[in-house]
């Protein structure tokens, strides 16, 4: 009986061995393709195309715009193919509390990383500005309240501070001279003179 006992318990042994080593191989592999198969989906998620827009489109984010616009846009105009994926990522990277305002351009082949990056760092793309006809700061202010998310009262507030035209590095003298030099040709000296309410 005890030679059967013996038998048993070695057998069982190995078997118990063997066991344990499909149920580690088995667990291993189960991981390891849990890890890439997670690893595609982050990679989906964050750094893949998701904005396919025909050409650059660019999403403008003014004090009034809450971060469900600015997803509406990002479907309308953008051609955002997986809105969930954006809302994700902004979520994770607490993007809709810290919004800030702005032109940002969104480009063909655009990922969420991409486009998270320049919201977050509010880097924007560069507006093009002209101006004619203007002799006065009031109506620069005017004409530049249309074309940019500033306030004419708020410009023309930092128009007519020296202190903040010094941090820049011109003064109002400086800006008069150069409003002088570009309006003698059209309307002579005399007119060009102080009376350009600079």
């Amino acid at each position: 009986m005890s030679l059967v006992l013996i038998v048993n318990s070695l057998f069982m042994k190995k078997k118990n061995k063997i066991f344990s080593k499909r149920l580690c191989w088995t667990l291993l592999i189960t991981l390891i393709v849990g890890l890439m198969l997670g690893g595609v989906a982050l990679y989906r998620l964050v750094w893949a195309p998701n904005f396919h827009p025909k050409e650059t489109v660019y999403l403008y984010i003014d004090q009034t715009k809450d971060y469900t616009s600015l997803c509406q846009q990002l479907t309308d105009s953008a051609a955002c193919a997986h809105l969930g994926g954006f809302k994700w990522l902004s979520s994770w990277l607490k993007y809709p509390e810290h919004m800030r305002t702005g032109r940002y351009a969104v480009e063909p082949g655009m990922s969420n990383w991409a486009l998270l990056t320049n919201l977050r760092r509010g880097l924007q793309s560069a507006t093009r500005v002209t101006f004619t006809n203007i002799r006065l700061k009031s109506d620069l202010a005017e004409r530049l309240d249309e074309q940019l998310m500033l306030g004419k009262e708020e410009l023309l507030a930092l128009l007519n501070d020296s202190a903040y035209c010094d941090s820049l590095g011109f003064s109002l003298s400086l800006l008069a001279q150069y409003l002088r030099v570009l309006l003698e040709p059209f309307c002579g000296a005399a007119d060009a003179s102080d009376e350009t309410g600079v």
